[in-house]
């Protein structure tokens, strides 16, 4: 509004305030009309300053007027909420305390509040006299509030959170007052010796500390005593005295008086609604959730929080609640409800003008379905993302890798737009709506009271328009579509098989031209996926997913290489899905993992025998849609740790840390078929959750050992190290590989406890050992081989510090010092692991290897060819074979002993990394370097594939046959290119044994020429 216009306006309808803008020395009186000029609602905020200058409080608001800052503050706050406006010209002397005294610029926590309530209500007997203070404690705290929020003196989260403590203050001072009243009356119910019995559960924004100013307050209250009788002079039931202390709570707090109200209290989220019992036992209500809970309770009892009254009593709810509320494993199979939940809400408003900022499309409620959908889903196994605040799960949702970014960038700041908006139309008169004012006039003047003054209304609808978008793309992707939205997402051939199923002829010949080995076997199956009738289905429910989900499943099957055999194996893993037919939501809902998920089937068996024993293993793959890979080892760790905290025994411990690693291997699987990651990224990978187990495994044995012969002063670090050797020490691990290790312990003294301390290390072996190894319902972790320690089978499980170093000084054979190379000390106290890397290292480089020893290696790698490759016209071998993975490995080995002497940077535990370090030291030219690298690369790659195709721990490669096709098509030469592959595999394997040759000859001939 322009100055000269609101001046005309003032001097017609405001006498006061124009008097006082005439008066001569008021300096300030165009900076004033100015400032009054700019805000929301110039005309309202004149209104009310005249009303002010007749009263009591003038010389306050005279002396506000002048002062620039406060003056502006105060501004905001009449010209942005008509309701505030009237609580100052009813109690004008508060404009002095709040804006001349600081008020405005005080946060207050909720213990503030309740201090503030007690002063004022610790005198008072009369129920009308506890109702009067606390609607006049709330209009003082509301025009505080409400200004700081007008003004920009707090953010949206602040103001949410202020709210809220006020709420719960004046709850707790309720339920004080009338605990007192009524125990004064019929003495207390058994069983509240240690408390009142009696809790108000906060549901909804208040638990989340996110209410508005004109919120209803949600609770559910709970009862301790479930039968008898108070223990006072007018005794009553103990059901009827807590209804009572209920009723006189509720009606404090909502019934509208003279003085208004304080909060509305809405109690219909407590078991079976209005039917129920006004104030539930706990026992009743656990009962109830429990056994007839529905999905929208599930939901609703996320943001659960003891509020008030006898809070150790609502603790022991939210508890028992939990296994309700959050499953085991990912749960997607409420979409659905949460789904037609909100279609019902969407339908209501469609019938209704307007913009709803809550209910509407792409508002509040739809943020707030997407951020608890996600919790439910997963707050069961990754327990971090729960929260009772919208903000606060958001942020977790974001840290454990559930939602990218910007998803949660989108919705956060939606959100606080949203929230924001809200309160700038509540706060105007109070009105419980969410609804945008009708006319343009009303909606410039909220757009004003936004922040916005340049084009206001046309900029705030653009970003009011622009969040909503946003929130309704994101909302709208959650929830899986129509058959008919499926059957065009996908591939013609695939669509024509659909439609075609009942023509068993027409079928028949669209496979045979699709690449199906078998198209007459896999008829029948691929029927029974599109048409599961005869199929054994837990529900007419998960059969009407399964039917949705076929096509998806039978566009996948056509890009895979041998699709007959991988619905072969999708046939066996929808049947090992009956007793979790929740998954054909969890799938539907999650596009991507079926792509996973058939790609698995169809090129390994490792990983589909993983998938058919463990069906909750695509957890995994879901929940990281939007997470970082590869983890960080410090990652994997905290979330192994925080799973393990949760356990309540040794078996689920147990449990829980096999589920964890077939997760994660899952997990490093799919990254590698899919092309992601190479061999030696996915053995690293290996490698690191294999570290991260065993070292679980030694903190878990650690602990049982102490909890079986007691605590030991000397565990604090423990003098204990796990040595890795072979693949394991190298990092170089497939999916088959054992765990090749050497314990090694530094005995504190030579009696610990009842045991020596041999035995007592002998033992705490043997639990990491059956930790890892031993088989429960979810499989085992890692078998641990130990062959490898000083004198093999026939020496200790454990050795001393000191007996490892003499051993190695003096005892071991030259393959034990060759196998030392790929040593490396995986868990243990810093000091004790660098002891154990300085024997390793010490035994190394004395070694000094003649050319006598290398004739030695030579020998023992021409006896592995013999004995184990047994290589003929039907089969090599990748490994041990001519020119295989050994030939690599031994040539690096044997260099790093014979030079490490000299030139100990040569040192290491990886065989890539070893031939890299002999490259940069000039020990072997740029050329062999080269042929070396590649070919041991290709190498690991072609036996990882056909390890985990086979599932085997096999190394020998037919040279014809369907397996060597089947791998020919995983490796991408293409149908009927099996020669290629071969032609690729005998060029690498002679370039690598001609380089082996080279070296390994030419010391056998100075070896011989020494001996002549």
């Amino acid at each position: 509004m322009e100055s000269n216009i609101l001046r005309t306006y003032i001097g017609r309808n405001c006498p006061r305030l124009s008097d006082y803008l005439s008066q001569p020395g008021t300096a300030e009186a165009d900076r004033l009309l100015a400032d009054l000029a700019d805000t929301a609602n110039p005309r309202s905020a004149a209104g009310c300053i005249e009303d002010l200058l007749g009263t009591d409080g003038a010389a306050d608001v005279r002396e506000i007027l002048v002062n620039g800052e406060i003056r502006n503050i105060f501004l905001s706050t009449v010209a942005g909420s008509r309701f505030l406006g009237s609580i100052l010209s009813r109690n004008p002397k508060m404009a002095g305390s709040m804006f001349l005294r600081g008020g405005c610029f005080t946060r207050k926590t909720r213990a503030d509040k309740e201090r503030d309530l007690q002063e004022r209500v610790l005198a008072l007997a009369k129920t009308t006299d506890l109702d009067r203070a606390l609607r006049s404690y709330k209009e003082e705290e509301f025009l505080r509030v409400g200004c700081r929020d007008l003004a920009g003196l707090a953010d949206v989260q602040e103001v949410m959170a202020e709210l809220s403590d006020l709420a719960a203050a004046t709850l707790e001072t309720a339920i004080g007052f009338h605990w007192d009243r009524l125990v004064a009356r019929h003495g207390k119910p058994p069983l509240a010796a240690n408390g009142i019995g009696f809790v108000a559960i906060g549901m909804g924004k208040i638990s989340g500390q996110e209410l508005n100013f004109s919120s209803d307050v949600d609770l559910i209250f709970l009862r301790e005593p479930e039968e008898g009788r108070t223990e006072g002079p007018e005794s009553v039931p103990v059901v009827r005295f807590y209804e009572s202390l209920a009723q006189s709570v509720s009606r404090s707090l909502s019934d509208i008086t003279e003085d208004g109200f304080v909060f509305r209290v809405d109690l219909r989220l407590r078991p079976e609604g209005e039917k129920g019992e006004l104030v539930p036992s706990l026992t009743n209500a656990l009962d109830y959730y429990l056994g007839w809970g529905r999905t929208w309770e599930r939901s609703a009892l996320m943001k659960a929080v003891p509020l008030a009254g006898d809070r150790k009593l609502g603790e022991e709810f939210v508890q028992e609640i939990e296994p309700f509320v959050y499953r085991k494993h990912l749960d997607y199979s409420t979409l659905e409800e949460m789904r037609v939940m909100k279609l019902r809400i969407e339908s209501k408003l469609k019938r209704k003008p307007g913009i709803n900022i809550k209910l509407g499309q792409g508002g509040i409620r739809e943020i707030e379905f997407f951020v608890q959908a996600l919790q439910v889903i997963n707050g069961g196994k990754t327990r971090r993302v729960r929260s009772t605040s919208t903000l606060g799960a958001l942020h977790l949702l974001r840290e454990t890798g559930l939602l990218d970014k910007k998803t949660t960038d989108d919705l956060r700041n939606a959100y606080l737009f949203f929230r924001k908006t809200e309160h700038r139309i509540q706060i105007n008169h109070q009105l419980q709506t969410h609804e945008l004012p009708r006319t343009a006039e009303d909606q410039e003047e909220l757009a004003r009271r936004m922040g916005y003054r340049v084009d206001a209304l046309k900029s705030f609808m653009a970003d009011l328009e622009r969040h909503r978008r946003a929130v309704e793309e994101l909302f709208s992707s959650m929830f899986y579509h129509s058959e008919e939205e499926i059957l065009g997402r996908i591939s013609a051939e695939a669509k024509r098989i659909v439609e075609s199923i009942h023509d068993e002829a027409a079928v028949l010949s669209l496979l045979a031209t699709l690449g199906f080995e078998d198209p007459a076997g896999s008829y029948p199956i691929l029927k029974n996926l599109i048409v599961p009738i005869d199929r054994k289905i837990a529900s007419d429910k998960a059969r009407s997913l399964l039917e949705r989900l076929a096509p998806l499943f039978l566009e996948e099957l056509l890009t895979v290489p041998e699709p007959g055999k991988a619905l072969i194996a999708l046939d066996t893993y929808i049947d090992s899905l009956y007793a979790h037919s929740t998954y054909f939501s969890t799938l539907l809902e999650n596009p991507p993992t079926i792509q996973f998920i058939v790609r698995i089937l169809g090129e390994s068996r490792f990983f589909t025998d993983l998938l058919v024993r463990h069906p909750q293993a695509i957890d995994s793959l879901i929940a990281r849609g939007a997470a970082a890979f590869p983890k960080s080892r410090e990652s994997l760790e905290s979330v192994l740790a925080e799973r393990l905290a949760y356990c309540e025994d040794f078996e689920t411990e147990l449990d829980v840390l096999r589920t964890f690693k077939n997760e994660e291997m899952l997990m490093i699987g799919v990254k590698h078929l899919s092309g992601e990651i190479e061999s030696p990224i996915a053995r690293r990978l290996v490698t690191e959750l294999a570290e991260v187990c065993l070292s679980a495994a030694v903190d878990l044995a650690t602990r049982e050992m102490t909890r079986k012969f007691g605590e030991f002063e000397f565990l604090d670090p423990l003098p204990f190290v796990v040595l890795g050797m072979g693949k394991l020490g190298g990092s170089e691990m497939t999916y088959l590989s054992d765990l090749d290790v050497i314990f090694i312990y530094d005995p504190p003294a030579t009696q610990i406890g009842r045991f020596s301390s041999h035995e007592w290390f002998s033992r705490l072996a043997n639990r990491i050992i059956s930790i890892l190894s031993v088989p429960t319902s979810e499989g085992t972790v890692f078998s641990i081989d130990t062959r490898l320690r000083p004198s093999g089978n026939k020496g200790p499980l454990v050795s001393s510090l000191s007996s490892f170093r003499e051993y190695h000084r003096s005892t071991s054979e030259l393959w034990e010092k060759q196998a030392l190379i790929r040593a490396r000390p995986l868990t243990g106290s810093p000091r004790l692991v660098r002891e154990v890397k300085q024997i390793v290292r010490d035994c190394i480089t004395r070694t000094r290897i003649s050319d006598q020893e290398v004739k030695e290696i030579a020998r023992l790698r021409k006896r592995m060819e013999t004995e184990l490759a047994v290589e003929d016209d039907l089969h090599v071998d990748l490994k041990t074979g001519h020119g295989g993975l050994v030939d690599v490995e031994f040539f690096v080995q044997a260099n790093i002993l014979m030079h490490a002497h000299s030139c100990p940077e040569i040192i290491r535990n990886n065989t890539l990394e070893g031939l890299a370090a002999l490259r940069d030291k000039g020990i072997i030219d740029d050329a062999a370097f080269g042929s070396l690298d590649s070919g041991y690369r290709w190498l690991s790659n072609l036996e990882d594939r056909l390890r985990i195709m086979e599932h085997k721990s096999v190394d020998r490669l037919p040279l014809s046959g369907d397996k060597l096709r089947g791998l020919t098509l995983r490796l991408g030469y293409g149908e009927g290119a099996q020669d290629s592959l071969l032609r690729d595999y005998f060029m690498i394997t002679g370039s690598i044994r001609k380089i082996y040759n080279s070296f390994f000859d030419g010391r056998h001939a100075r070896g011989a020429d020494a001996d002549g």
